[in-house]
């Protein structure tokens, strides 16, 4: 997002009034690293407040907690220091319930549920079931997963259109056996041999990888995958910018843009990004 000299003005000015760089930014509307690097860069010294924890944060916190939680994960998720997370749980006396908790997913498990299904049965994470059973040495079977049709279709159009059975199996959260399956029974190889032929001609006649991709209709990683194996050289495209695209995008990271986000919103390479701010700046000088 981009912000207007107005918006920082108005940043600063609060911070020069005594509010921290949290507080100016949730005032006005922007990320604190926005507010933070305004305040930087123009030498605006701020007092850093400590946070306050509302008591709906505190019984969300300690709700967390009791559904198996652990403490680091609770600060990591709400955004608080350990210490304060550490003193809920001592005053909520959450240990007791989640002993209760523990001992309620473990009879599950015992009983014969995979850890996902006690999980779910007793209301905690499967993350926690799945701790808690591995740490009093109790191994639980796994609930098989169901595989819709829809998800079938897209792993096979995914493999055929060049992407690894191996790449599948962890974009759509399947193993990679089922994925191989899938692969079979389609007989997405000859498919994909179709393509993988027509994205070497295309190469060979004198398009880059990313061309040759685009071309064809498959992934730029599949077409230097192809390339590479084929002992076929490649060259990527160059891309070239205009100067009225580095004007924006040295206007967004100059307004409290991050180099990350515009590389995404701009679709440029972040060192590339680095680099036109950097010799912006040495041009100013």
């Amino acid at each position: 997002m981009w912000f207007s000299v107005e918006v920082r003005e108005r940043v600063l000015n609060a911070i020069r009034e005594g509010m921290s760089c949290r507080r100016a930014a949730a005032h006005v509307g922007v990320s604190v690293g926005a507010a933070t690097r305004w305040a930087r860069a123009a030498g605006v010294s701020n007092s850093r407040r400590p946070l306050t924890i509302t008591e709906e944060l505190r019984e969300m916190v300690i709700e967390a907690l009791a559904n198996g939680m652990s403490t680091k994960q609770a600060a990591e998720q709400f955004g608080i220091d350990h210490s304060s997370v550490v003193r809920f749980a001592d005053r909520a006396q959450i240990d007791r319930e989640r002993v209760e908790l523990k001992k309620n997913v473990l009879a599950a498990i015992e009983g014969g549920m995979s850890c996902r299904k006690a999980a779910a049965h007793v209301g905690v994470s499967v993350g926690a079931a799945t701790r808690w059973a591995k740490a009093a040495g109790i191994s639980s079977r796994r609930a098989p997963l169901r595989i819709r049709e829809e998800v079938r279709e897209k792993v096979i159009e995914a493999i055929a259109s060049g992407m690894s059975c191996k790449q599948a199996a962890e974009q759509f959260g399947i193993s990679h056996s089922t994925a191989a399956r899938f692969v079979d029974r389609a007989q997405v190889d000859r498919k994909r041999s179709e393509l993988e032929k027509n994205v070497l001609a295309a190469i060979q006649g004198g398009m880059s990888c990313r061309q040759a991709a685009a071309h064809v209709g498959v992934s730029s990683g599949s077409a230097i995958r192809w390339a590479k194996q084929a002992g076929i050289k490649g060259k990527p495209a160059p891309k070239r910018y205009d100067a009225d695209t580095r004007e924006k995008v040295a206007k967004a990271i100059e307004d409290g843009m991050s180099y990350s986000r515009a590389a995404e919103h701009f679709g440029i390479e972040k060192s590339t990004i680095r680099k036109w701010v950097s010799k912006a700046s040495n041009n100013s000088l």
